[in-house]
Formats: C-alpha cells, structure tokens, sequence
C-alpha cells in the first residue's frame, strides 16, 4: 500500500510538469523529494519505495522536457518533419511566403530568417549545415542569380550530398539559362516547379514532400482599392492599401520632422491585424547600399540588438531581409505581451537627395502560427511603399 502511495506521488508529479505546469511540477517534485527524505531516515521501510517514486517522477519530467523542446525546436524532431529551405536574397519575398505559409501547416521549416539569431550569427555555416544534416529534404529557390552566390553553391552541395537528388526539389523562380544545372549536374533528375504563386509552390511542396503536411488555406482579403497618402518632409508618400481599410489617416507632422503617417487594419474580419506607421529624416549618409546578403543581416542584427534591448523583448524571433528597389532593407519579429509584432525599417532617397526612414510596426494577436498566416500580407503592404515623385533607392 505505502509503496504504490509513493509511486502515484512520482506519476502525479512528473504528469503536472509534463503538462506546461512546470513551475508547478518542478516544485512538486521538490517537495516529494524532501518526503521521500525524511521517509528514508525515520522509516527504513519506506526507503526503498520512496526512493522509486522520486525516481520515476524525475525520470519522466525529464523525458517531459525533452518533449517539450523538441516541440520548439524543428531540429530536435529530427529527420520526420523538417525541410531545409535555400534562397538568394532577390527571391526572399517568395522564400519568405512560402516558409510561412508551411509553418502555417504545421510544418518545421529550417528558414535561415527565423534561425539563425543574434547570439548565433558567429555560427551561421555550422547552423546551416546541421539544418541540411537534420531535415528529411531540401527546398532551393533558384533564381536568375542563385548559383552566383558561394553561400547558395554550399548550400546545394551539402544538399544533394545528404538528401539526394530526389530529395532536393527546384523553385525555378527565374531564369538562371541552366546555369545552375550546369553546374550540379545531378538536378537534372530533381523533381522541380516553375512557378512565383506562392500558393501554387506550397500545393506541390504538399504533394511532393516525403511526409504529410496538413492543408491550410491562405488568408483572403477583401479588396478595399485604398491608397495610403500624406506628405514627408515636403514630398508625398504613397501606399498601395488595397486589402487594407485606413481607420485613420494620421497626424501628419507631430514632432520636429517626425510625421505620423496612417493607421491601417486588414480587411479581413477573422483575423485582426493592425499597421501604424512613422516616418522622420534620416542621415543621407547613413542610407547605403549593401549588396552582399550576409552584409545586410549582419547590419540587422547589430542594429535589432541595440534597439529590442531597450524595449525588454528579450531575443527577437526573426530577423528579415527584403530588397526593394535594390537597397538592403530589414524587419524583425518579436514577441510582445498578447500579440506578435513585426517592425520594418525602410531608408529612401527622394529626388532632392533627402534621406528618410519609414517604420512600419505590425501587430498580430494569437499564435505565432496565426502571424504566420498574414505576414505575406505585411511584406506586400511595405513593398508597396513609393516617396516624392521619382523615389528611388540609394545608389
């Protein structure tokens, strides 16, 4: 009787922490540990059995948490549900559509944006080679200019070395005159998609890939045919806001230079997305053009550890690259207290040879995986962004 008390006790305790109690459980667990203590010294023949209680609870909270991480983390699930996912920075919109949309669906998508963070930026090629290493496939966006890029001819060796052939699949997203093939010769028996639909390409990963992945229907927006206009330091500004209701259209200049453009709600009733928007002088000098991607993360990264420090979110989710217009810009994803928030920061030049910066700051109620299933819809929003008469990028 005594020694199946104890042994409930260890099932109940390792159960409560295996549940996402784990403050909870792990306290439990302490205190049980203390009784089963005490047990020991005053009743030897609760020895033995509290003993193998207290072990059985620690055994299986352990195993609880090793669940638990695997759960967070797409390489512990091994080779069962992850894809690797190589892209060149000019296909990242795509790229970027595609991942979040798969991760919509439960699936574990190795997206360097999403893994490769701030404290690990060191360890990039190490990172990414155990992603190749761990996943069951690959996924590689070849564009126009994808085997021009060192990082992407490393990524496509290691590739086919671990997956095969058959388990790399093609995104032709543009024309590359077969370069690409000519250089890896082993493509040609890869399965591949001509396609920028990026329902399109996720309808074939599903079909193609080597294990299940639940359907999930993208997110609809009603057509509003809104624009978003105001001035920025005497030139005006414009967004392409259809999918989108204004609610309000700001305040205009509301500090020194800093304006405070327009609010912006997705025209969706199921999901509440929100958008304000701030735009202020930037340094001219400041704006520069930065071609090589690792050179652009490497920019985000120092500036998103500088400025998500002072705001106490602790290490952003995502770090994003977007090209617009050829310039290097960047986003980043982080966790706020009931919402996901995604913050854009554009630089332009306008025709005057003025500088300015753009912030774009998205908030997204729910999971991660509900931000996942809107955020293309933000990406198109900010792309959409035009300033003075012939805004152009830094040259």
């Amino acid at each position: 009787m005594q020694y199946g008390l104890w042994v409930f006790l260890g099932v109940l305790t390792a159960t409560v922490a295996r549940r996402a109690r784990w403050a909870l459980g792990v306290l439990l667990l302490v205190v049980f540990g203390a009784l089963a203590s005490i047990a020991v010294r005053q009743d030897g023949e609760l020895a033995g059995p509290a003993l193998v209680g207290w072990l059985l609870a620690l055994l299986l909270t352990s195993a609880g948490w090793a669940e638990r991480r695997a759960a967070r983390d797409p390489l512990a699930q091994g080779r069962r549900r992850l894809l690797f996912v190589s892209f060149r920075s000019t296909d990242v919109l795509l790229a970027r559509a595609v991942c979040e949309q798969l991760i919509a669906s439960g699936v574990g998508v190795w997206f360097c944006e999403y893994e490769v963070g701030i404290p690990d930026y060191d360890e990039w090629d190490r990172l990414v080679d155990a992603g190749i290493d761990a996943a069951a496939g690959s996924v590689a966006f070849v564009g126009a200019d994808y085997v021009d890029s060192e990082h992407c001819r490393d990524e496509m060796t290691r590739m086919l070395a671990q997956h095969g052939p058959h388990g790399v699949l093609i995104i032709e997203c543009g024309d590359d005159h077969g370069r690409t093939e000519e250089r890896f010769p082993e493509l040609a028996s890869c399965e591949r998609i001509a396609s920028q639909d990026p329902e399109e390409i996720v309808h074939e990963v599903r079909r193609l890939a080597p294990f299940d992945i639940p359907e999930q229907p993208p997110v609809r927006v009603t057509s509003t045919h809104e624009a978003a206009e105001w001035m920025v330091l005497g030139s005006p500004f414009r967004l392409d806001a259809d999918g989108w209701r204004v609610t309000s259209p700001g305040r205009g200049q509301i500090w020194q230079e800093e304006n405070e453009g327009p609010q912006l709600q997705l025209a969706n009733p199921a999901h509440s997305v929100f958008c304000n928007v701030y735009a202020g002088p930037q340094d001219r000098e400041a704006i520069e053009l930065v071609r090589d991607d690792r050179a652009v993360y490497r920019a985000t990264m120092r500036q998103a550890a500088r400025h998500y420090r002072k705001l106490g979110v602790g290490v952003p989710r995502g770090l994003h690259l977007l090209r617009h217009g050829g310039q290097g810009q960047f986003a980043v994803t982080y966790r706020m207290p009931g919402y996901w928030t995604r913050k854009y920061s554009i630089l332009l030049v306008d025709a005057s040879d003025r500088g300015a910066e753009f912030v774009f700051t998205f908030g997204v109620p729910g999971s991660f995986v509900d931000f996942c299933r809107v955020a293309a819809h933000m990406d198109r929003l900010v792309t959409s962004l035009e300033w003075g008469d012939r805004s152009r990028r830094a040259a």
